[in-house]
Order: structure tokens, then C-alpha cells, then sequence
């Protein structure tokens, strides 16, 4: 089965096709946006919409900071030295403070976001989250 929906229909709405849809978009020689029947979950692979090893961000719970050793009070923490210290990866990828676990040392974290719980329990702890996303 192939409906196809009128040009006005950008390619940007068709992106957010889901395999739940049960419908796969492409453009036709006219310019018009095609919806085709996805028959597999290999369909969705290969137009990249399942992508479960792709992740935005790099995930750091406040409990992680606690636990490590290195990171004393007063300390001041941005994506360098997060990645010397082994909490992160890579340094171009985004960073995200969560709020799970409990911090006692005051410390100054610069990150891209952080969750409300996350920043409430740092700045409980006496520090303070710099967020720079």
C-alpha cells in the first residue's frame, strides 16, 4: 500500500515517523512525499529510525560524584577534568548532571544541563551547577 501525501508536506514531518506508524517516508520524482508500509524492523534500521545506540548525552548522577575518590570538597569540575577522572567519555559530547544518590561535598560543576533534583542537591550541599547548554 503507498499513499502519497501532497508536496507541502515537508521532509521534516515525515522524519518524525515512528515504527508504530507502520509507515516509512521518501520523495517521489514529482517532489511528493511518499509513505510506504514498513514491513520490518531492518526497514526502520536502515532509515535510521530505531537508533537505539545513539544517546545525546553523557549521564553523570550526583552519587557518582560522591563515590570517586579524587573529587574532594570544594572542588571545581568541568568536562576536562570529568574526563580525566573517568566520569565521561569524550569531551565534545554534551554532559548531564542527574540527581539520583546523595552528595555531601560542596563542589562548583559546570555541565551542559542537569536535572531540578540534581541542582537542588548540589546546591543543598553547599555548591553550585553551571549549566552552559
Amino acid at each position: 500500500m503507498l499513499d502519497v501525501v501532497p508536496a507541502a508536506v515537508t521532509e521534516k514531518t515525515a522524519v518524525a515517523v515512528k515504527m508504530g506508524q507502520n509507515r516509512v517516508p521518501a520523495i517521489n520524482g514529482n517532489g511528493d512525499l511518499k509513505v510506504d508500509k514498513i514491513r520490518s524492523a531492518e526497514d526502520c534500521r536502515s532509515l535510521d529510525l530505531l537508533a537505539p545506540t545513539k544517546s545525546f548525552f553523557q549521564l553523570i548522577n550526583i552519587q557518582n560524584l560522591e563515590d570517586t575518590a579524587t573529587v574532594e570538597t570544594g572542588s571545581s569540575l568541568d568536562k576536562t577534568k570529568l574526563k580525566a577522572l573517568g566520569l565521561i567519555k569524550k569531551e565534545d559530547k554534551a554532559v548531564k548532571l542527574l540527581g539520583k544518590g546523595k552528595l555531601s561535598k560542596k563542589l562548583k560543576i559546570e555541565v551542559d544541563m542537569a536535572s531540578a533534583s540534581a541542582a537542588e542537591a548540589v546546591k543543598r550541599a553547599g555548591g553550585e551547577v553551571v549549566t552552559t547548554g
